[in-house]
C-alpha cells in the first residue's frame, strides 16, 4: 500500500489524465506536454508499468506511453 500510495500523488494522476486524454507518440512528447525531465519521467512511468497502470507501445525507435485504465478503486482493510 505504501508504494502505492507514493506512486499515485497528485502530480501523477495528473500525469496519467494526460496520458490518456492527449495519448502522447512518445516520451519526448510527454515531457514536453508536461514540463518533466524525460529521465524523471520514464523513472515514474517504469514504476507505473511495474503496478500495471501504464505501458508502452513500441514501435520503431518510440515508446508511447499508455493508461491502461481509466477508472480504478483502492480498497484497503486496518487491522485491529
Amino acid at each position: 500500500m505504501e508504494a502505492l500510495g507514493r506512486i499515485l500523488t497528485k502530480r501523477n494522476m495528473i500525469l496519467l489524465e494526460m496520458i490518456g486524454n492527449s495519448k502522447p507518440s512518445s516520451l519526448s512528447e510527454l515531457a514536453v506536454l508536461s514540463g518533466r525531465r524525460p529521465a524523471s519521467l520514464l523513472k515514474t512511468l517504469k514504476a507505473m508499468e511495474k503496478i500495471g497502470f501504464v505501458e508502452f507501445e513500441v514501435s520503431n525507435t518510440n515508446k508511447a506511453p499508455r493508461v491502461v485504465y481509466d477508472k480504478f478503486e483502492v480498497k484497503g482493510q486496518i487491522a485491529a
